[in-house]
């Protein structure tokens, strides 16, 4: 239920965002958006108002127990999780692999220490072509048992996939 409530807010202020026409938004508020939900700012440029809003009355329908929890849900929670953690580790990386495991501490919606395995760090520290959202994408197909194509569509924006 709590993955839900964090998954609301970010669409609640994606919504109210777009209402505002998000050039005028103040930084310290798309900052803190990016910051909770590493990606989100995408999600705001790519998805229409439309999308925007069914994804928040489906999360608002599976909190009141009206509706089954969206099958992006999780992924979403998974993907934004890994991006936060990723772009938190990354500087301590670059100096050990190691050292940055071990003062390693999750937090919510972040994959454990035993999720992160040497191989998604080194993954990390030195992401496919700089990039770290799709190997974040590929942490959620992995950890989800879904092949790359259907993280892509509970996950990518631009890939138009019905919100359900």
């Amino acid at each position: 239920m709590q993955i839900l409530h964090a998954l609301r807010s970010k669409y609640a202020a994606l919504v109210t965002l777009r209402q505002s026409v998000a050039k005028n938004a103040p930084r310290e508020v798309l900052r803190s958006l990016a910051h909770k939900f590493p990606g989100a700012l995408r999600e705001l440029d790519q998805r229409s108002m439309a999308d925007l809003n069914e994804r928040l009355r489906l999360l608002d329908a599976a909190i009141a127990g009206e509706a089954p929890s969206p099958s992006w849900a999780q992924a979403q929670h998974m993907c934004h999780g890994f991006l936060r953690a990723a772009l938190r580790l990354r500087p301590q990386l670059r100096i050990s692999l190691a050292a940055a495991l071990d003062t390693y501490v999750p937090d919510f919606g972040e994959p454990s220490r035993a999720q992160l395995k040497a191989t998604w760090l080194q993954k990390i520290a030195n992401p496919p072509h700089g990039r770290l959202t799709p190997l974040a994408y590929a942490f959620v197909a992995e950890s989800l048992g879904l092949s790359s194509s259907e993280a892509e569509k509970l996950l990518d924006p631009s890939s138009h996939s019905e919100p359900a």
